[in-house]
């Protein structure tokens, strides 16, 4: 028994061995797997990126990034400037740019900039030159390539200078980011705007600002922009503190014309009396006038017509001066408004009549 069980602990340990040894197999496989990945990684990121295939990761002054490399200008010094950096931030520039036009904002400045920074590259042939060095597959003729590229920039005659093409893919890189930060301020300004609009209180003001901050903003005027949208605050408060104003004024006018009520209303209700029978006797005089003056203006108006009615008979029957057609006209408004007058002059002088019999007229 005792023989039987040695043999079963054997071959026990035996299978643990081989378990461990399968465990330990799998594990160094997975791990050269891993360094080889990452070698592999390490190098398609080094190749890609620029159309020389080489790239600088001193300092880690690159990321990944859509087959562009990405320059970190604020760890970057600007000495020593490699041409292949230089290369790297115009490529990252262009991609600003087509990042912001693609985000619908300006891009004329950014345009004009780049356009710049090309001519310290390699004078004004950076496109055409730029594809043409890209479409070589054979590293060492690229890189031969590049080494024309900088004696064709010297025969130009603009000097090449590669800090003038950085400070301006920085500058782009600085706009790109200062349109979103607008956008943003434009965003929240609206919101704050309409959580005003809820209070009740005039918002129009606000809109007003808000709407030429965006104009400011799509006509590439960052500043002008800026101050427009830092000026919305104020505003708020300046609305807010004279609606309070307002209030102030009108509680404070109604408490004291309240209290003022409360302590001589005797007084107020006499007075109101007396300015009642005040407007009536002033009113029978005041219509008895005005009626007076409308019944002698309407005589007069009718003598005129009169006098007017018969000249056009004579200039017509006598005379012969004036048209058939002419004279039908000129008749028919005087005989119109003849009419008028003699309908409402009997109206007119009743009501004087009445007026002038009532015992309140002084």
């Amino acid at each position: 028994m005792k023989e039987d069980k040695d043999i079963k602990t054997a071959a026990e340990t035996e299978k643990e061995r081989e378990m461990y040894a399968i465990c330990f197999g799998i594990l160094a496989l997975c791990l050269i797997s891993l360094l080889l990945l990452a070698s592999k990684t390490s190098t398609f990121s080094i190749l890609k990126g620029t159309p020389t295939g080489a790239v600088v990761t001193d300092g880690g002054l690159f990321k990944d990034d859509d087959a562009v490399d990405y320059v970190d200008y604020a760890n970057l010094s600007f000495d020593n400037i490699t041409q292949e950096l230089a290369m790297s931030a115009l490529l990252q520039a262009e991609k600003d740019m087509q990042e912001m036009q693609e985000a619908g904002f300006g891009v004329a400045w950014v345009n004009d900039t780049l356009t710049e920074a090309k001519k310290y590259f390699e004078g004004e042939n950076y496109t055409a030159l730029l594809k043409q060095i890209a479409a070589i597959n054979d590293t060492k003729k690229r890189e031969k390539s590049e080494e024309l590229l900088v004696n064709a920039q010297k025969k130009i005659g603009i000097p090449v200078d590669y800090a003038r093409v950085l400070e301006s893919a920085k500058a782009i890189s600085r706009r790109k980011l200062r349109a979103y930060e607008i956008k943003d301020m434009i965003r929240a300004s609206e919101l704050r705007i309409n959580d005003f609009e809820k209070t009740g209180l005039d918002s129009k003001p606000l809109f007003g600002i808000l709407s030429k901050a965006e104009a400011e903003f799509k006509e590439e005027r960052f500043d002008d922009a800026i101050a427009l949208l830092n000026g919305i605050e104020p505003k708020i408060d300046e609305i807010k503190s004279e609606n309070t104003l307002v209030k102030i004024i009108y509680r404070s006018g109604k408490e004291t014309i309240t209290g003022f009520v409360k302590e001589h209303y005797i007084a107020i209700i006499i007075t109101m009396l007396m300015f009642g029978i005040s407007f009536v006797l002033s009113y029978n005089r005041i219509m008895v006038k005005l009626l007076d003056k409308k019944v002698k203006d309407m005589n007069i108006e009718k003598e005129v017509l009169g006098e007017l009615i018969r000249k056009a008979q004579d200039d017509y029957f006598s005379k012969g001066a004036v048209a058939k057609q002419a004279y039908e006209i000129k008749l028919g408004e005087y005989k119109k408004r003849l009419l008028q007058i003699n309908e409402q002059l009997p109206v007119v002088q009743a009501k004087l009549d009445k007026m002038l019999k009532m015992k309140r007229v002084v």
